[in-house]
């Protein structure tokens, strides 16, 4: 009997959806809720639908399932460490520092680099900051 979270997010609307062995309980709810105007005590009814739904759903197994989902991936925090030395690696460092770069991940084009590092300038915080997330973009690609 586990429970699966799925969150989704519209461009205003936030839906949750609780699935129990592949049937959805409480998307649906959430989505007339979210269509539902304000009047005559409409969306106070559908609330109180969603909260009966909900208090008879399995709680603990509910927020275990969200710990693991808000807990990072070690292999996630690993590449984003990895992203980040490469970055400061790159910036701060020569020539031979792009060359290992591209010898360790050969699809990247020691081109780009230069031209992403020339246009990093250390005199304007605004150009320095784009020009890091640039780089850092880019090297994300590569790194996986």
């Amino acid at each position: 009997m586990p429970y699966i979270l799925n969150i989704e997010t519209a461009t205003k609307n936030c839906s949750v959806a609780l699935a129990k062995e592949g049937k959805t309980i409480v998307y649906k709810e959430i989505a007339e809720f979210n269509r539902l105007p304000n009047s005559n005590g409409a969306r106070r009814r559908q609330l109180q639908l969603i909260g009966k739904i909900m208090r008879d759903s399995n709680h603990e197994e509910i927020q275990a399932e969200l710990d693991t989902m808000r807990t990072p991936d070690i292999g996630q925090v690993r590449r984003a460490q990895l992203i980040e030395e490469w970055g400061d690696r790159l910036l701060s460092g020569s020539e031979d520092d792009v060359n290992a770069f591209v010898s360790a991940f050969p699809l990247a084009e020691r081109q780009a680099i230069r031209q992403i590092l020339r246009n990093f300038t250390k005199d304007d915080t605004e150009a320095a900051r784009v020009h890091r997330r640039r780089l850092l973009n880019y090297i994300k690609e590569y790194i996986e």
